[in-house]
């Protein structure tokens, strides 16, 4: 009888390994810690695997690798976000596939650190928030052509791939919010606790956030798996820094700089693309979606920067770094996105 163990070298003996595939297979292998203990040269080619992969991804700039490197970090991480009747769940803290996703971490890390600026921060808290406003408005991701061409160009194909791509976020928005909240203490708790209950429809269930994003997916085929879409790695990218952020504590008050980030930018982003849904013809129930978050959340940006960054860095000036550092590995990981995005459109690519 063939066993998981058999399959799994035979995955190890293909020619051309992939590295997320083969993580995919080891994340549904029962008894991985025994089986590495079984085949200890296995650990080796594991790691020899992944370091040539982080090498093409990074060093090389391969873009096939890249999208190796992303993939195979989204699911690593939804071992740790996933209820276990939807996933397999098993291996979580397996220590191998958790060695490996640190080398994917810190490979990555260092590659979006490369490209974070030498930055000298206002010392006055209040000064360093409007630096951060300066900052959101001149960036060029802000008038990013993207979304001016959602709005007026865009088929009905390319806004389906469009939502498909936001999925890695916007379908898991609430359980990160909850994860930002751990360990904070007073107007920064209850600023995240009303950002997490916004997104949970304030106790009504028709309008938990979620629950609207999915009505939109099925509105534009998605869902139903009418058209065939790929994540590109840009979009696992955004992602996997957000989950990254959550669920290392030590990357707390990064992961604010993140979210407040993507707070305060995506109003103009939502009222764009409202319009372009409302010019494909769009039913108004899913198009909802986008004009509650084109208002909401100047709400939730403007409560992010007042009640979130603003009594964090009164409280410990040291935390403005990790801020600006999450703000910049926001700004970064979206513009490759939006680029992604607007040259795959605009060229054709689509399909």
């Amino acid at each position: 009888m063939r066993t998981e163990y058999t399959v799994l070298e035979e995955y190890f003996t293909q020619p051309d390994q992939q590295l997320d595939e083969l993580i995919r297979v080891l994340i549904r292998t029962p008894g991985l810690s025994e089986y590495f203990r079984k085949y200890p040269n296995r650990q080796a080619d594991l790691d020899n695997l992944c370091e040539h992969t982080l090498f093409e991804a990074f060093t090389a700039k391969q873009p096939d690798a890249q999208y190796w490197v992303q993939q195979a970090m989204a699911l690593l991480y939804d071992m740790h976000v996933s209820p276990p009747d939807k996933k397999p769940v098993f291996n979580q803290f397996e220590p191998t596939l958790m060695r490996l996703l640190q080398q994917c971490e810190i490979a990555w890390l260092d590659h979006e650190q490369s490209r974070i600026p030498a930055l000298q921060f206002p010392q006055k808290p209040r000064a360093f928030i409007h630096w951060l406003e300066e900052l959101w408005s001149t960036h060029e991701l802000a008038a990013h052509p993207l979304f001016p061409y959602l709005e007026e160009h865009a088929s009905f194909s390319e806004m389906a791939d469009y939502f498909l791509q936001e999925s890695t976020i916007d379908t898991r928005l609430d359980d990160l919010l909850a994860l930002g909240q751990v360990g904070m203490t007073d107007r920064v708790k209850l600023e995240i606790g009303e950002n997490y209950w916004s997104e949970l429809g304030y106790g009504d269930p028709t309008q938990i956030h979620t629950t609207l994003f999915n009505a939109l997916l099925d509105a534009l085929g998605v869902q139903s798996q009418n058209v065939p879409l790929t994540l590109l790695s840009e979009s696992l990218a955004c992602g996997n820094l957000l989950l990254l952020t959550a669920l290392h504590r030590q990357y707390a008050y990064v992961q604010h700089g993140v979210l407040a980030t993507m707070e305060v930018m995506a109003p103009e982003r939502f009222r764009r693309i409202a319009c372009g849904g409302r010019r494909l013809g769009l039913p108004e129930p899913a198009l909802y979606y986008l004009d509650l978050h084109s208002t909401l959340d100047v709400q939730h940006g403007n409560g992010w920067r007042d009640n979130v960054l603003l009594p964090t860095i009164e409280a410990n000036a040291t935390t403005r770094e990790d801020i600006a550092r999450g703000v910049f590995l926001r700004l970064n990981t979206s513009k490759d996105y939006c680029d992604a995005l607007y040259t795959r459109y605009r060229h054709g690519l689509l399909g």
